[in-house]
């Protein structure tokens, strides 16, 4: 009589080396996400770019790139959670969220 492989109950490994190894690529990626948590600074260039990139008008794009960062930078309010940051833009009464991380991965998460 043949036996079934798919079965027969497979040895267990000993010693952990699998548990060892997902918490250093646990550990790596922590550190990375901390290294690389957005500034204030990086999150006004990262809207600039965008601001400049979305205008259709030559004088308007000179103007967010001259004067734009300086204003984003003073309507945004940031809050550091170390991983990752949040950013809050408010303009007024309009007001726009945003996560940010790995140095320029920013998410907008409301209007």
């Amino acid at each position: 009589m043949e036996s079934n492989s798919m079965f027969e109950p497979q040895p267990t490994r000993k010693g952990g080396k699998g548990r060892v190894g997902s918490l250093v690529v646990l550990l790596l990626v922590v550190i990375l996400f901390a290294v690389t948590n957005p500034s204030t600074t990086d999150f006004s260039d990262h809207m600039v770019k965008k601001f400049s990139d979305e205008s259709d008008n030559v004088l308007t794009r000179g103007i967010v790139n001259t004067l734009g960062r300086g204003y984003i930078e003073a309507a945004t309010q940031r809050s550091n959670y170390v991983l990752f940051s949040t950013f809050t833009m408010t303009d007024g009464e309009l007001s726009a969220k945003y996560i940010g991380l790995l140095n320029g991965i920013f998410i907008q998460t409301s209007p």
